[in-house]
Parts: C-alpha cells; sequence; structure tokens
C-alpha cells in the first residue's frame, strides 16, 4: 500500500526481472548496394534463431530521413551471450564486413506488457 496526502492507493508488486541480450550491428554506409547478395542467407539465419527459441524480434534501426539503415538490433533471450556471440560470427553480413562493430548488452527487463 502506498499513503499520500493521507490518502491509501493499492499498489502492484513489483514482476520478477527477466534477462535479455540486446544485440546491436553497425552497418557500412553503402549497406544497401552490399547487402543483396547475402540478406537471404541473414534472414533465414535469424528465423533459425527464432525457431531454436532464442531470438524473440530484430530489425534494421536508423533515421527515417536517411535512405539506408545505420544498423540493425536484435533481442535474444537465452542464458548467456555464447548463442548471441555463435549468431555473429554465423551471419554473412558479419562475414562480409557489412557490421564493422557490433556489440552486446544484457538488459533487465522489469516492466513490460502482458
Amino acid at each position: 500500500m502506498l499513503r499520500r496526502a493521507g490518502r491509501t492507493f493499492a499498489t502492484a508488486a513489483i514482476p520478477a526481472a527477466t534477462t535479455k541480450f540486446l544485440l546491436s550491428y553497425d552497418y557500412v554506409a553503402d549497406i544497401l548496394e552490399k547487402r543483396a547478395p547475402h540478406r537471404p542467407a541473414h534472414v533465414e539465419r535469424a528465423l533459425a534463431e527464432v525457431a531454436a527459441g532464442r531470438l524473440e524480434q530484430a530489425g534494421a534501426v536508423g533515421d527515417a530521413d536517411d535512405d539506408a539503415p545505420s544498423g540493425a538490433l536484435f533481442v535474444f533471450t537465452t542464458d548467456s551471450t555464447k548463442p548471441v556471440e555463435a549468431f555473429v560470427r554465423s551471419d554473412p553480413y558479419y562475414i562480409h564486413g557489412l557490421v564493422p562493430s557490433y556489440s552486446i548488452q544484457e538488459w533487465t527487463v522489469v516492466v513490460k506488457s502482458a
């Protein structure tokens, strides 16, 4: 219960936290021209991670006014970074130099929709 100015309010219990991993890619400037021969295998690789239950969602990010995405963001649900690292090392975009840098961050989700 929360008390403010003489009033009592019911409060919800804080939900249990869930750990996920965020994989962030930076793309080369001319990604749209360079990705074409590798895109089907890249998407197939991501879909394999979805089917395995490790990848929740993924997609390109960047300024809507730009002609090309600046990178991508992936949300993994795994118990370690090992599957995320394995994904990067096997991703055609990374193998062929379209991802000059990436980062993996642990993300503790406390609040989410049902």
